[in-house]
């Protein structure tokens, strides 16, 4: 099969289906409480009143789940047929998710109530609530499937929760406003993506070490920092800025930055092919762009829905 991407339009309520390497779209997904979708591009809601934000998928990948922070749900989308099977609760909006280590449970971050449900994800209903920081926004699991990380908006702060007893152990201070947070491969770290939204400044990426938990680096990188993705390798962090429109590229042995790849308007959501392409969804731009991992510059565009957030790359 060959690989395919998945974007969430947060304008329009709409999930477009891309193939990476033939470079188009093949499907356009209509997020509503009716189940439908689309074979061809250009199908544009009026307004948005679901708010796809991000989508995650479980390791046999038979299922896409879109959270989607005005609906106040989660999106179940069979890969198969396309089809949105079902909407069910996942909080007080829902901004993101993560699996655990063997795909049982869901954590969901909750902005409106300083939150993270716990889901069980055979029967899709919230099983406990552990409140953590201020607007909980991005959420990742450890390699080792023992904690959950979550970007604390409002506290500066990330959470760390024991996935055993689903309490919150601790919590870090970070840079201000932090939006994501990414696991190294190996399991020694945590980056949390600092934007300083509404501080006129650029962003940066607080490095927290998983040995004493505290940050041990702060990296300067571009203005409004988004999302984050770690190589193929495990020996890069790119980053994408919204605010610049561009993508900084962090090598995580020294922990600098070492380029500066120009993106679309608005550069949000990010994901990494197979053989090292990145894709970047562009929200101004409606459109995603393609970044040779060569020479580092935009090799194409591809057309998608209105304001493009969080992407999902399946092979």
């Amino acid at each position: 099969m060959a690989g395919r991407l998945f974007v969430a339009n947060f304008g329009e309520d709409t999930i477009s289906v891309i193939d990476a390497y033939a470079k188009k779209q093949q499907h356009k997904i209509v997020l509503s409480h009716r189940q439908q979708h689309y074979t061809e591009a250009g199908t544009h809601l009026k307004k948005s009143v679901i708010g796809p934000h991000s989508l995650k998928c479980g390791r046999d990948k038979e299922y896409i789940y879109s959270v989607d922070c005005f609906d106040d749900s989660i999106a179940v989308i069979n890969t198969s047929s396309m089809d949105v099977e079902e909407f069910f609760f996942a909080g007080n909006h829902p901004n993101d998710m993560a699996f655990s280590s063997d795909d049982s449970y869901i954590y969901v971050t909750n902005g409106d109530s300083d939150s993270v449900s716990v889901i069980d994800a055979l029967a899709r209903k919230i099983i406990f609530q552990v409140s953590v920081g201020a607007m909980p926004h991005g959420i990742c699991i450890s390699p080792s499937g023992e904690y959950v990380y979550t970007a604390d908006m409002d506290s500066n702060t990330v959470s760390m929760i024991d996935t055993w007893s689903n309490s919150k152990v601790t919590c870090i201070k970070v840079g201000k406003c932090p939006v994501e947070v990414v696991p190294s491969a190996d399991g020694r770290y945590v980056f949390a993506i600092c934007s300083y939204l509404g501080n006129d400044r650029n962003g940066t990426v607080s490095v927290i070490s998983t040995h004493n938990y505290s940050v041990i680096k702060t990296i300067d990188i571009g203005m409004i920092p988004i999302q984050g993705a770690i190589s193929n390798d495990g020996r890069m962090l790119f980053v994408t800025n919204m605010g610049s429109n561009d993508v900084y590229a962090i090598d995580l042995n020294r922990f600098e930055v070492i380029r500066v790849i120009e993106s679309g308007n608005m550069a949000r959501g990010i994901a990494i092919r197979e053989d090292g392409h990145i894709f970047v969804s562009n929200s101004e731009d409606n459109n995603l762009s393609i970044i040779d991992h060569v020479s580092w510059e935009i090799s194409y565009n591809i057309e998608v829905g209105i304001e493009p957030t969080s992407m999902l790359y399946i092979k």
